[in-house]
């Protein structure tokens, strides 16, 4: 269940395209963040799509699925792989738009 502000009602059921800098991924869960929603994940796929970026396709526990581009480094960095658990973390704000 995602939080938004309390100004707007979300619907049941919805396709969002999301800004980059509006969400960030973590290898753990964050105990203290900015971020109103953080949803666990899977990774399923990774695929260069360009140079220095890299695609992630990611599936939630209720079945979700959520595609995420990273840079090259930041997939790297966190030593990230498919079948691998992760952290997304959305900016509540980000769901106004």
């Amino acid at each position: 269940q995602l939080r938004v502000p309390a100004t707007q009602r979300p619907p049941a059921r919805a396709r969002l395209r999301i800004c980059a800098r509006e969400i960030a991924l973590a290898r753990s869960r964050p105990q203290q963040a900015s971020f109103q929603n953080l949803l666990p994940m899977r990774i399923d796929s990774l695929a260069a799509v360009g140079i220095g970026r890299v695609a992630l396709v990611c599936e939630s526990v209720g079945g979700a699925r959520l595609q995420v581009e990273l840079t090259a480094r930041a997939v790297r960095e966190l030593q990230l792989e498919a079948g691998q658990p992760v952290w997304l973390l959305l900016k509540a704000l980000a769901l106004l738009e």
